[in-house]
């Protein structure tokens, strides 16, 4: 599942946060996204902005994030962009065709393209409840978990200063070792971090 966002919140200080380049990112890492054919064919996106990119390989899913959604999801307002990526989650779980019936769902930020991730996706197995990063479980950038582990994984709100990373590593620590699957590095098409706008090509802790 990838999760893309042009909105800006309003404890945004730094980063990514102009709705044009974070549109171009995204439009560069889908791309690529559709036209890996690998993989394409089990990729969800979910877009909380009513934008609109040509993907047709892609299951494409969008919304207008409101109120409406912060109650239904976080039972109360929110302006954490962390808490706000939840609300897309669960609204990709709930209407995709795509995931029906699936064993492991795996979140990605919208503009991480990873050549390469159907081959690591087949080391997978039942008993993994956690996917995590390398390195560190924890990482937001890429997450995910057993489809019965979803609901308390991505539980909105975030318990810890409405945080991802503080959060993710406190529910994803829950869990035995021996149940969590570690991602290896991964490489990723070049782009840049939301949070601290800086050039990344690597998945890591």
């Amino acid at each position: 599942m990838l999760t893309l966002s042009n909105r800006r919140t309003s404890n945004q200080k730094a980063g990514l946060y102009d709705r044009l380049q974070r549109k171009l990112w995204y439009k560069r890492s889908l791309h690529l996204w559709n036209q890996d054919d690998t993989i394409r064919d089990h990729v969800v996106v979910v877009e909380n902005s009513n934008g609109h990119y040509d993907v047709p390989y892609l299951e494409f899913l969008k919304f207008n994030h409101s109120r409406h959604h912060e109650k239904k999801y976080c039972t109360h307002p929110t302006q954490a962009m962390g808490e706000h990526e939840l609300i897309s989650i669960h609204e990709g779980m709930s209407n995709s065709k795509r995931m029906k019936g699936t064993t492991h769902v795996i979140k990605i930020t919208g503009r991480y393209y990873i050549p390469g991730l159907a081959h690591v996706m087949r080391n997978i197995s039942h008993t993994h409840e956690i996917i995590h990063m390398y390195g560190y479980a924890g990482g937001c950038q890429i997450m995910g978990c057993r489809i019965d582990v979803c609901p308390s994984l991505w539980k909105c709100p975030y318990e810890r200063f409405s945080h991802c990373e503080a959060t993710i590593k406190m529910r994803m620590q829950k869990h035995e070792v021996t149940h969590r699957f570690e991602l290896p590095k991964l490489h990723t098409a070049y782009t840049i971090s939301g949070s601290a706008g800086k050039p990344v090509t690597v998945l890591t802790g």
